[in-house]
């Protein structure tokens, strides 16, 4: 078997087992539940290969990039990747930092907390949305983000880990990345602005 597919299958089996065990949506209450948590969090760190995302926070395992290639969107620019996939991960107490994407990004809930995701809109609305399994609490296990919105989140239990994944079509690419400044942010939509404040670093 590949070692991409042995380290997807052995995700997916640590995913069903963090299922049956109940600790989708539960965060931890007690030392025991905080030291599975770390462990977890170290299981994962080590045998799936995360690495830091850069400025935004979290960590990423990449898992799919197309091979079928498109256009790029400018004249002359260079083909892209139709899309690409990651596993993504956020740790007790981190964050992923407002940013937006000239593509579409869709978010998959998978283990752990769901996360609490704001989006900022090109039109100065914004939205509050949980990823997470229990829709019949108002929860998304899937959540799409629109190119060119400001996105941030966070584990809901900010003392559990989130592991989700994220689709994106065209794929990723590092020039289509931006990071959110904190004081353009808060004059843009100050409606949101202790969340803005929560989901920046400078």
């Amino acid at each position: 078997m590949p070692l991409s597919l042995l380290r997807i299958v052995r995700l997916g089996l640590f995913v069903w087992a963090s299922g049956c065990l109940g600790l989708e949506a539960d965060g931890p209450t007690s030392m025991q539940e905080k030291s599975e948590t770390a462990e977890r969090v170290k299981i994962l760190r080590e045998h799936f290969d995360f690495r830091p995302i850069p400025q935004e926070g979290g960590y990423f395992f990449s898992t799919y990039h197309s091979d079928i290639q498109v256009p790029g969107a400018a004249p002359g620019a260079a083909a892209r990747d139709a899309g690409s996939a990651i596993y993504f991960l956020l740790t007790p107490g981190d964050f992923s930092a407002l940013h937006r994407l000239k593509e579409d990004e869709i978010y998959h809930y998978y283990s752990g907390s769901p996360i609490e995701l704001l989006q900022l809109l090109p039109d100065g609305t914004g939205r509050v949305t949980i990823c997470g399994p229990e829709f019949w609490k108002g929860q998304q296990p899937q959540v799409v983000i629109r190119h060119g919105t400001w996105q941030g989140s966070h584990p809901l239990d900010r003392e559990d880990y989130s592991l989700l994944g994220t689709t994106m079509t065209p794929g990723f690419n590092p020039a289509g990345f931006e990071l959110g400044r904190r004081e353009e942010l808060l004059k843009a939509y100050p409606q949101f602005s202790a969340k803005i404040k929560a989901l920046t670093r400078e």
